[in-house]
């Protein structure tokens, strides 16, 4: 399982769906058309996706110049 909130893991998977490859975008599609039940299997599956994509968006990129 993963320690994101579920305000934490809406936020990643909107990351997943925009900022990454193919098979993240499908994962976030997934689960957000999932019921809660299916949300676990994903997460059980996918945690550290889900926890990666979230870190880079929290984590504040430099901008030009930095």
């Amino acid at each position: 399982m993963t320690y994101l909130t579920d305000a934490q893991l809406h936020e990643a998977a909107q990351y997943l769906e925009t900022r990454e490859g193919g098979f993240a975008n499908a994962i976030a599609l997934a689960y957000y058309r999932a019921d809660k039940w299916n949300q676990k299997i994903l997460l059980n599956a996918f945690a550290p996706l889900f926890e990666q994509a979230y870190e880079k968006w929290a984590t504040p990129q430099p901008t030009k110049g930095e």
